[in-house]
């Protein structure tokens, strides 16, 4: 399934993350648990193309998704996923159709190995321009940050309210790269 994901990403600290908590009441929200296992090729081809695959076990669902990074949105194709199962490595041509036919246009073919493990605690509200994810992320090597996501319908709009959020908590903007690449800086900073 193809799905468009228009988002604004900004990292916090922990007194922000805090605020942001407490500012949308989220206590009475349920805490998503999601693990996250990252795949890529020896050669880091996804990185270079601005993709990423993933498999993603959460209390309620398990499914594969290629996110493919485009200027203003991103891209995402899932599918449902064996529940609990984590391979050391996918070979392409037996990945589901619409994610081996996707990595065969990159001219992606053949293995993916695990390469990243990410632990999320996920709260989620929706507001009127919006759905607010405040996410406290648990990386390999002991490192933990915070990360508030704002998923929008429509990019100008929710750029507008987007920063109009962060204005009105005081929160600095500072734009988070995806999950994944932060991995790979904390791990590289941590050596």
């Amino acid at each position: 399934m193809l799905e468009r994901e228009i988002e604004f990403k900004n990292l916090l600290n922990e007194e922000d993350y805090q605020k942001v908590y407490n500012h949308f009441s989220l206590e009475g929200e349920p805490t998503i648990n999601n693990s996250n296992y990252y795949y890529e090729t020896v050669d880091f081809s996804l990185r270079r193309v601005g993709a990423a695959l993933r498999i993603r076990h959460t209390d309620s669902k398990s499914e594969l998704t290629l996110k493919i990074k485009k200027e203003k949105e991103n891209l995402e194709y899932t599918v449902p996923w064996e529940a609990g199962f984590v391979p050391d490595t996918l070979i392409q041509i037996n990945l589901p159709d619409v994610i081996s036919q996707q990595l065969s246009e990159f001219e992606i073919l053949g293995e993916l190995v695990l390469i990243q493990k990410i632990q999320t605690e996920r709260k989620e509200r929706h507001i009127s321009s919006g759905r607010i994810i405040l996410d406290k992320t648990y990386f390999l090597g002991n490192m933990i940050d915070y990360e508030l996501e704002f998923e929008v319908e429509d990019y100008e709009s929710g750029k507008v309210a987007f920063e109009n959020l962060l204005m009105e908590l005081e929160i600095e903007k500072e734009e988070a790269q995806p999950k994944i690449a932060r991995a790979f800086a904390y791990k590289k900073s941590s050596k």
